[in-house]
């Protein structure tokens, strides 16, 4: 009951290819770009940033479609419940390839690893590394706000050689005192105050507000300027 409650199922349907949030959800982007603005929940690493934005979009979506093909196969052939969490996937189907390990060394060890890689549960064995979970893709990465200032301006400099005058919009890392700010001479804004959040005592509501190239900061206090191209200094 800890893991599974009352309702569980109905929330997994709701979020899958086929329930009301779900169908929504896909449709969603990783990385928009308004204007000059980037938006995106975590940020863009420069070491591991593709040519084009888009391709952040393109891969997320491949990605979610082959977990919804790998989750269905696994239902249909009975190695999994609709009611298994994330976790239990992946144990499921780590068990699954560790048994089909065993039957090819069994059978034929010299093409046993060929065999794997035509499993096919086999791109579970890849899925840390997607794009969607990796520490260092678009809804992960912290570096906007860990990043020391020197060096963090020139990995901004790297992304907008590769982008163009572009700023970015961020969340996923708190604030210091639960306050959007910027940084790196205003081209990156970090907006997670901890809205509504019972983990972290002291968050606020905020909102961004980007008016003609102003960017102002809107809580419950009141307006604060954070960058208004007209009094800026590179």
């Amino acid at each position: 009951m800890a893991t599974h409650p009352p309702g569980f199922v109905e929330y997994l349907d709701a979020f899958g290819p086929l329930g009301t949030y779900g169908k929504w959800l896909r449709t969603r982007l990783v990385t928009v770009r308004v204007g000059d603005t980037v938006f995106v929940h975590g940020g863009i690493n420069p070491e591991v940033s593709p040519k084009k934005l888009d391709s952040w979009n393109d891969q997320a979506l491949k990605e979610i479609g082959q977990w919804d093909r790998l989750r269905k196969l696994m239902i249909d052939r009975q190695m999994a419940l609709p009611s298994f969490t994330f976790e239990e996937i992946l144990e499921a189907g780590g068990a699954e390839l560790s048994r089909a390990a065993v039957e090819a060394r069994q059978s034929d060890p010299a093409g046993a690893s060929q065999v794997l890689l035509q499993h096919p549960l086999a791109q579970l064995q890849t899925i840390g590394k997607w794009s969607i979970l990796d520490p260092n893709g678009p809804l992960w990465f912290r570096g906007y706000a860990t990043w020391r200032p020197d060096d963090g301006a020139m990995r901004v400099d790297e992304l907008q050689r590769r982008y163009g005058p572009v700023r970015f919009v961020v969340g996923h890392t708190m604030t210091a005192g639960f306050r959007a700010m910027p940084r790196f001479s205003a081209r990156v804004f970090l907006i997670d105050t901890g809205m509504f959040s019972s983990f972290y005592q002291g968050g606020r509501a905020s909102a961004l507000e980007i008016q003609n190239g102003v960017y102002t900061v809107v809580t419950a206090d009141g307006r604060q300027v954070l960058f208004d191209p007209m009094n800026a200094t590179r």
